[in-house]
């Protein structure tokens, strides 16, 4: 009989099942679940704020406190209504100070010693939007401002709220960054029942708040700003006087109450925000066509949807 073989270990036996690893331990009792983590974001492409020609810059004439400011609309409307009519502006910051010597404004003439002389109080007590009412207090307010290129002499001065007159020169401002070398037109917006926004408005001075400082600007006092045909074609380059009219004058140079504006043409649009949009221009071919992109004062785009 062969003799017989010892055992193979235990561990070496192919026959029984190897041993499992052991298990691993128990996660604390305060530990978190893992978390997966999220996917990235795919990478958002720049956006151009700006429309590659954009049509206008809009002013908002709604009343306070919802953040336009009316008492400016009134001085855009009866510049354009009943003086120049002429809807094209460029900027000139650098002149703005010349500017504001030139126009009478940096006299403060709805301030201080002058508002307590004739013909000022006039201009403050019909001022704002022409019931003299001011939430904080009167501020000279000039239109073209002082940025601008048609600035100063030309300009035409209104007693308006410090608040809207500072909201307004803000946005001018903005205009100029946005055309530093081009030129564009201003329509309005929300304009309602402001008066020197309407058809045929009073352009003989609603009824006192419009006024200019009189040539020579260095020795002569302010006038108040009623239409005046001799000044329409100051520093302008109409040739043709029909373009206005030539309605009576009355006895001191200036139109009569009966005065129409100038032949200005008035376009309205109904806008994507739902807002109605007013251009006021003498050129008659100065249109916009629906899908056109205007900027309003912060720089976002609203385009018009339809001609009314």
């Amino acid at each position: 009989m062969a003799p017989k073989l010892p055992e193979p270990p235990l561990s070496l036996n192919p026959l029984l099942p190897v041993d499992p690893p052991p298990a691993a331990p128990p996660p604390p009792a305060n530990s978190l679940p893992p978390i997966n983590p999220l996917p990235l974001p795919a990478p958002v492409p720049p956006v151009n704020p700006l429309p590659p020609n954009p049509q206008s810059e809009v002013v908002d004439c709604n009343s306070y406190p919802i953040g336009g400011a009316p008492e400016t609309c009134q001085n855009i409307c009866w510049y354009l209504n009943c003086y120049k009519g002429k809807n094209e502006f460029t900027c000139d910051p650098a002149s703005a100070d010349r500017h504001r010597k030139e126009s009478g404004c940096d006299r403060h003439p709805c301030t201080g010693a002058f508002a307590q002389k004739d013909p000022f109080k006039g201009f403050i007590a019909h001022g704002g939007i022409g019931d003299g009412v001011y939430a904080h207090r009167p501020s000279c307010d000039e239109f073209p401002p002082a940025s601008f290129t048609q600035g100063g002499r030309d300009a035409r001065l209104r007693c308006i709220d410090s608040s809207d007159n500072s909201r307004s020169g803000n946005w001018y401002k903005a205009m100029c960054k946005r055309h530093p070398t081009t030129s564009f037109s201003i329509a309005v917006k929300n304009q309602g029942a402001l008066s020197q926004c309407q058809p045929n408005p009073n352009c003989k001075n609603d009824p006192a708040s419009q006024f200019f400082l009189r040539a020579p600007y260095s020795t002569q006092d302010y006038t108040p700003g009623k239409r005046d045909m001799r000044l329409a074609f100051h520093a302008d380059t109409i040739e043709d006087s029909s373009n206005y009219g030539a309605p009576e004058n009355d006895a001191d140079g200036t139109m009569g109450t009966d005065a129409t504006p100038n032949n200005v043409t008035r376009r309205e649009y109904r806008m994507s925000d739902g807002s109605t949009m007013l251009l006021l221009s003498r050129d008659e071919q100065h249109d916009f066509e629906v899908g056109s992109s205007h900027l309003e004062q912060d720089g976002s785009v609203i385009t018009v949807v339809q001609k009314l």
